[in-house]
């Protein structure tokens, strides 16, 4: 019991470690990638995403899952969490000072910041520009 005691502790000051340190190396790059929303978006919230991050890249072996699918996986934790805690609605007032732990909307909210992210870095690619505009002025709808 004692040695798994000791074994909890280094896993947790690893990640500690980890999020103090990497965060901030990576933050102006993510800045310059998402934006404002991310740089907006609270600090513990940014922390959770950063363990996730660690925790598929430190985990999940190379045996286990391509590289693509680990990219994906990098990719829905950088944004799971993007919209939360964000009024997007201009329809519903969301008044996030009477519940600042819960917000039901986000993943919504986030799925709108990836995409308009990536439509923003020109990650998004279309055939042809009325492909690109039909797909834009639904999106903004």
């Amino acid at each position: 019991m004692e040695n798994n005691t000791y074994y909890n502790y280094n896993k947790n000051m690893e990640l500690r470690y980890y999020i103090l340190g990497e965060i901030i190396y990576y933050e102006s790059e993510i800045n310059n990638f998402i934006g404002k929303d991310w740089e907006k978006l609270d600090k513990k919230i940014k922390s959770h995403s950063i363990i996730f991050l660690y925790m598929v890249n430190e985990y999940i072996k190379k045996d286990k899952i391509n590289n693509y699918d680990k990219n994906i996986l990098f990719w829905a934790i950088l944004f799971h969490d993007i919209g939360k805690f964000k009024e997007m609605n201009t329809f519903i007032k969301e008044n996030f000072s009477r519940n600042k732990y819960k917000d039901n909307s986000h993943p919504f909210k986030s799925a709108i910041i990836f995409i308009r992210t990536f439509l923003k870095q020109k990650l998004i690619y279309f055939k042809d520009e009325n492909e690109k505009d039909n797909f834009i002025k639904f999106f903004e709808k």
